[in-house]
C-alpha cells in the first residue's frame, strides 16, 4: 500500500494548505464551527460555509491505492461476497447530464436496489430517496444550535425495509447517505494540485461532512462512510473523529466500477465483528435500549424518574464501561439524558450523560433485585489526540494530592478508561496470536455472516449488543501499533493495491476502531499527532442541577460561587 503525501487543504478563499511539515504537532487552536439553524439544508450561509471549511482544514485526504486496496483497508470483512458480478446493463438508464441532478435519483436508486437484490435477507439494506426533507442534529434537546441537512439519498441498516415515504426522516433511520451532483467535474476530491479548490467545491465537501456528522452522532457510530456521486463516478467518503479518507473514483458505467460498490455495500453489513444489525463503523459496546430496559430503568430510578419525563428515550443507549487496570472486568451503564455535546466533527467530540449502572449486567441477571439504592452518575465521552495526557490522569492525581476533607466540590472518577488504548492492546494480542483476556477476541469473535445460529438469542439478550465495528489490520501480525508508535507498519508489512483480494479462509485483522489509524493511513506515518483515541469514563454528581433551586437566594448564591 502506497501512502500519500498530503490532504485536500485549500478552498479558494478558504485557504487552508498543509504540508508535512505540521505532521506531529498538537492540533492547531481553530474557530469554532459557526452554525445557525435558520439555515437548513444546502443553503449554508458564508459565515458557515467558513466554520466548517476550518473545521475540515488539512483533515480531507484521497487514499493513494486503488478501490481493491480501500475495501481491503477500511472495510475488513471474514465473509467474502460470492454474488456473480454485476452487469453494465443495471446502468444503461442512468445517464447524467447538466443540470438533471434530480433526474438521477430514481435510476441511481434502482442501481443500488438491484447491487444488493441478492444478499441475504437480514443482511440486504434498502435505499431512501429523501432530497427534499430536512433532518435535524440528532438530538432534539441541541437540535436548536446547529443547523440541518438534506442528504439527496440514504440507505437502512441491515435487513431493514424502510418506506417509500418517511414523514419525519431522522439519522437514526440510516447507516449511510449519499450525495449526488449532475457533472464529474464537480467532484471535489479531484484535483490537479492540493491548492486549487474554489469555495464552491468545499461547499460539496462540507455536505459530506455534515451528513456525516448526523449519522456518527446519531448512532453512536466511531466512523461513518458517505458516498459521494458526480456524473457517473462514485467515491466513498470514511469519517471518523481524526479525517475523512476518500477512495479513489469508479465509474457506474462499468463493470469493475459496479462490482466495486456491490463490493463495498457487502463489506459495510458484514462488518468483522457484531450483532445482527451492525455496520462498518459501528460501536460494538453500546447498543439501543430495549423496552425491558425502559421499563427496569423506570422502576430502578424509582422517585427520580421523573427525570425521564422530557425526555426522549430513543436518543437513550447502553455502554459498556472498563478501567484501564481491567480491560476484562466492563461494567454496564444505562445512558438516559444528554447533558451537554460537542457537536464539531474532527475534535475531541465530548458528549456528557446523565445515567445509572445497568445493575443487572454486574449481577448478570435480566431482573437484578434493587435493594441497593440508585445513584445518578455522570458518563462522558470524549476522543482525545493520542499525543494528549488521557483525562482520568488529572482525576487520579487530584485525589492522590488533595486530601478528601479539603476536596470539595469536585467529582470523583469512579471508572472507566480509555477505549482506544484497550482496543490496540485486543490488536496487538490478535496480531501476535496470543489469548485476549475477554471475550471479544479479535481472533475469536464469532462470524456476522447470515447463517448466525444464535442471532436471535442475542438479540433479546439484556447484554446483547446493538452493534459493532472494526477496520483492518494489514497482514503484519507482529509489528506493534499502539499509540506510541509514529511509524506504523513497516513498508513490507503493508499490502499493495497490485494485490488480490483476500481469499476465503485467509481474513486480514482490523485495525482498531476507538482509536484512529485514518491519518496515517490516509496522509502518511508522520500524521500520528493527528489521531485520536476514545475515552469513557463515569463520575459522581456534586451538589443539585441549577435548575434544581429551592429559592431564588439559592440561586444567587451558586452563581456567585461558581464564578
Amino acid at each position: 500500500m502506497s501512502i500519500s503525501t498530503g490532504s485536500i487543504c485549500s478552498f479558494g478563499d478558504y485557504d487552508f494548505s498543509s504540508t508535512s511539515s505540521m505532521a506531529g504537532k498538537p492540533t492547531p487552536v481553530s474557530g469554532k464551527v459557526v452554525n445557525d439553524p435558520s439555515a437548513h439544508g444546502d443553503t449554508l450561509r458564508d459565515a458557515q460555509l467558513a466554520g466548517w471549511c476550518d473545521e475540515i482544514k488539512g483533515k480531507i485526504c484521497v487514499y493513494d491505492g486503488d478501490i481493491d486496496s480501500y475495501l481491503r483497508t477500511f472495510l475488513p470483512s471474514r465473509t467474502p461476497c460470492l454474488l456473480d458480478a454485476p452487469a453494465t446493463a443495471l446502468s444503461e438508464n442512468f445517464v447524467p447530464a447538466k443540470g438533471k441532478e434530480l433526474a438521477s435519483y430514481t435510476p441511481l436508486l434502482e442501481i443500488f436496489r438491484a447491487l444488493v437484490a441478492r444478499f441475504p435477507a437480514d443482511k440486504k439494506p434498502s435505499f431512501y430517496g429523501g432530497h427534499d426533507q430536512v433532518m435535524p442534529f440528532p438530538f432534539a434537546e441541541f437540535a436548536g444550535r446547529h443547523h440541518e441537512s438534506k442528504p439527496d439519498l440514504a440507505m437502512s441498516f441491515p435487513g431493514i425495509l424502510l418506506a417509500e415515504k418517511i414523514e419525519s426522516p431522522n439519522w437514526s433511520q440510516f447507516s449511510m447517505a449519499m450525495e449526488v451532483k449532475d457533472l464529474v467535474s464537480k467532484d471535489p476530491f479531484a484535483r490537479s494540485s492540493r491548492t486549487d479548490y474554489s469555495a464552491a467545491l468545499a461547499h460539496k465537501l462540507v455536505q459530506l461532512a455534515v451528513n456525516a456528522r448526523g449519522l456518527m452522532f446519531a448512532n453512536g457510530f466511531l466512523a461513518s462512510f458517505m458516498l459521494g456521486i458526480y456524473g457517473d463516478v462514485v467515491r466513498i467518503a470514511r469519517f471518523d473523529h481524526a479525517c475523512c479518507v476518500a477512495s479513489a473514483p469508479v465509474s457506474l458505467k462499468t463493470a469493475e466500477g459496479l462490482r466495486a460498490v456491490q463490493e463495498f455495500f457487502w463489506r459495510f453489513v458484514h462488518p468483522w465483528e457484531g450483532e445482527p444489525g451492525a455496520v462498518v463503523g459501528s460501536d460494538p459496546t453500546i447498543r439501543n435500549l430495549t423496552p425491558a430496559d425502559t421499563t427496569w430503568l423506570r422502576e430502578r430510578l424509582g422517585s427520580d424518574a421523573n427525570l425521564l419525563d422530557d425526555v426522549d428515550i430513543d436518543e437513550a443507549r447502553w455502554v459498556k464501561v472498563w478501567d484501564d487496570d481491567k480491560p476484562a472486568d466492563p461494567r454496564a451503564f444505562i445512558l438516559f439524558r444528554l447533558l451537554d455535546v460537542n457537536a464539531r466533527l474532527f475534535s475531541r467530540s465530548t458528549m456528557v450523560w446523565l445515567g445509572i449502572e445497568d445493575v443487572r449486567f454486574r449481577n448478570r441477571e435480566s431482573n437484578a433485585k434493587m435493594d441497593e439504592p440508585v445513584e445518578l452518575r455522570v458518563i462522558k465521552e470524549a476522543w482525545r489526540q493520542v499525543i494528549r495526557i488521557p483525562e482520568q490522569k488529572f482525576y487520579t492525581r487530584l485525589k492522590e494530592e488533595i486530601p478528601d476533607e479539603e476536596r470539595i466540590g469536585l467529582p470523583d472518577l469512579l471508572c472507566g478508561g480509555d477505549l482506544g488504548e484497550r482496543d490496540v492492546k485486543r490488536w496487538e494480542a490478535a496480531c501476535t496470536g496470543k489469548a485476549w483476556c475477554d471475550d471479544d477476541d479479535l481472533l475469536d469473535a464469532r462470524s456476522v455472516a447470515s447463517d448466525l445460529s444464535t442471532a436471535s438469542e442475542a438479540a433479546t439478550d439484556a447484554s446483547s449488543l446493538f452493534s459493532a465495528a472494526s477496520a483492518r489490520s494489514s497482514n503484519s501480525s507482529t509489528s506493534s501499533l499502539s499509540h506510541t508508535d509514529a511509524n506504523g507498519p513497516a513498508d513490507g508489512d503493508q499490502q499493495t493495491a497490485s494485490e488480490s483480494m483476500p481469499q476465503v479462509g485467509q481474513p486480514d485483522i482490523p485495525y482498531p476502531m476507538h482509536q484512529t489509524w485514518s491519518s496515517r493511513l490516509g496522509m502518511g506515518p508522520t500524521y500520528h499527532a493527528n489521531e485520536r483515541s476514545h475515552m469513557r469514563f463515569v463520575m459522581d454528581t456534586v451538589g443539585r442541577p441549577l435548575s434544581r433551586f429551592k429559592t431564588t437566594k439559592e440561586l444567587v448564591m451558586a452563581l456567585r460561587d461558581a464564578i
